[in-house]
């Protein structure tokens, strides 16, 4: 099989990172053809002020990704794309780019960035889930991104959009729910991991 595994790494190496590392070396030991799409976010210390303003609308559409992204699904044609983390340089447009080449998609969701700006439905050490079901603006009231409700803004309107758009809808079943959650059609389940 030939598989795509596309992935935004961190500044600082956390888990999500060796997961995405471990698979790719798992799935090429068991002779399966890993094609890679990797960003990383130590590409933002580099940034001048204006990219960095400008980062903001691409992490809601990155069309530098987008192409990218494209370009190696015309090259490799991959069977499938395995996506982990997209935030913030690779964006929700690659699900779009694997969509318009035809490439089935799954999702390994480390976090809950999608649905949580905060990424853990988690503030002020209590499960919160203000957010589940309407629009992600009180995430930017209470600044869940980094503490800053400026820095959330982009992560929300993020939110916003692909949920407008049903962009991290959900079409086929997965196995497990996480712990505090109680099973709901509009939330996806978690995935035990290896």
């Amino acid at each position: 099989m030939r598989i795509l595994l596309l992935h935004n790494r961190y500044q600082l190496l956390g888990g999500e990172d060796g997961v995405f590392d471990a698979e790719c070396k798992l799935l090429e030991a068991r002779g399966q053809e890993v094609f890679k799409y990797e960003r990383h976010n130590n590409e933002i210390k580099d940034y001048s002020t204006l990219r960095k303003l400008a980062l903001s609308g691409k992490t809601i559409w990155s069309s530098e990704s987008y192409r990218q992204i494209k370009a190696i699904i015309r090259g490799a044609k991959p069977d499938i794309a395995h996506f982990h983390n997209t935030f913030p340089l690779i964006s929700p447009a690659a699900y779009y780019a694997c969509k318009a080449e035809g490439v089935p998609v799954v999702q390994t969701l480390h976090n809950y960035r999608i649905f949580c700006s905060g990424a853990k439905f988690v503030r002020d050490g209590s499960i919160c889930e203000k957010c589940i079901g309407h629009p992600p603006w009180r995430g930017i009231f209470y600044g869940c991104y980094r503490n800053s409700s400026l820095q959330t803004l982009p992560v929300a309107a993020m939110e916003w959009v692909h949920s407008w758009l049903r962009t991290f809808r959900v079409e086929a079943p997965v196995t497990r729910r996480p712990p505090h959650r109680p099973v709901r059609e509009d939330f996806p389940h978690t995935v035990p991991r290896f």
